[in-house]
């Protein structure tokens, strides 16, 4: 195979050859659940006498745990959104999310995502295991999650139990409007664990009319 040198026009013109290819591909954009911080009170510091909620890591469907939002295009296919993707792991992402929403309802508790290399008989571990996430804006369009949360207490022993399955509908065809609905899916599921982890919080106890939440 022959090759021949570019000429002194040619190599001039390349690089702009290039960066016109370049800009013709789609813009990515990143998106997050965790909401925007709130202008507030600094936190206290972590104590013995508050008890400590930790979110422990979030199971994920292998489908969905990966850099993309991955859509429902029928009842049996699936496909990654390239230039829809989230800015760090979704796993770790929904953790933050949901912490800052439970703090924010328990007042006195200190909610942590992750675990906390700390000890102390206030220590208490909240873990989801979601079965389901589906993101679709094939009508009607919106999003779908079955998750199943367990409480455990500072003893490791089993207090609560419960299974959820929450889904909110979104209005256009967009990634912003899909995530924005997996936030409100969010916020509806910290609604139903608040009172039933307060009661259990308070007193080290499983509730003494334990109900699952309503829709759980």
């Amino acid at each position: 195979m022959t090759i021949f040198p570019l000429s002194p026009r040619q190599q001039m013109l390349l690089p702009v050859l290039l960066l016109s290819g370049c800009a013709g591909s789609p813009a990515v954009t990143y998106y997050t659940l965790t909401p925007l911080p709130q202008l507030q009170a600094v936190t206290p510091a972590w104590t013995a006498e508050r008890p400590r909620l930790e979110i422990m890591p979030i199971r994920l469907p292998e489908e969905v745990d990966r850099p993309q939002l991955v859509l429902r295009t029928s009842p049996v296919t699936v496909s990654r959104r390239e230039q829809w993707r989230w800015s760090g792991p979704l796993a770790e992402d929904i953790a933050r999310t949901l912490a800052v929403s439970l703090e924010q309802g328990l007042p006195g508790v200190q909610v942590s995502a992750g675990p906390v290399m700390t000890t102390g008989a206030g220590r208490y571990r909240l873990q989801l295991d979601v079965r389901q996430l589906q993101s679709s804006l094939q009508k009607p369009a919106g999003v779908f999650w079955d998750l199943h949360w367990r409480l455990q207490g500072p003893d490791q022993k089993e207090l609560v139990s419960c299974h959820a399955r929450l889904g909110e509908a979104v209005a256009t065809a967009s990634g912003e409007a899909l995530v924005q609905a997996h936030q409100r899916v969010l916020a509806r599921l910290a609604g139903q664990l608040q009172p039933v982890l307060s009661a259990a919080l308070a007193s080290g106890r499983p509730p003494a009319m334990l109900m699952c939440p309503a829709g759980a």
